[in-house]
């Protein structure tokens, strides 16, 4: 896949308080591509609290994705199913200038 395709991605993105609204979470992810959807903002759980996750879609391409879910993680957010080692490690291998504390240099 070349890396200036677009892709349109879902995110499970959790760790959200009620002070994050969603049209602040779309402005800062609209940097890194459109964002389509943001889904599950604002509901409630089964005891009628905020749930702490939502669902978010956006159009990019593959560098700016693993960027994007580089700041999701940078800013205390969680991703389900992504894992900072990997995020790091796509990163570097896209050219980006993020060192991991593993790295001796």
């Amino acid at each position: 896949m070349d890396s200036e395709s677009l892709i349109t991605k879902r995110l499970h993105v959790s760790g959200l308080t009620p002070s994050l609204s969603p049209t602040d979470l779309s402005q800062r992810l609209s940097t890194f591509g459109a964002v389509k959807f943001l889904d599950g903002f604002g509901l409630l759980d089964g005891v009628g609290k905020p749930r702490k996750f939502g669902y978010v879609t956006i159009e990019t391409t593959a560098p700016k994705l693993a960027r994007c879910e580089f700041f999701i993680y940078f800013i205390g957010l969680r991703l389900m199913g992504a894992c900072r080692f990997e995020l790091i490690e796509r990163l570097n291998v896209e050219g980006g200038e993020v060192k991991d504390w593993r790295s001796k240099t």
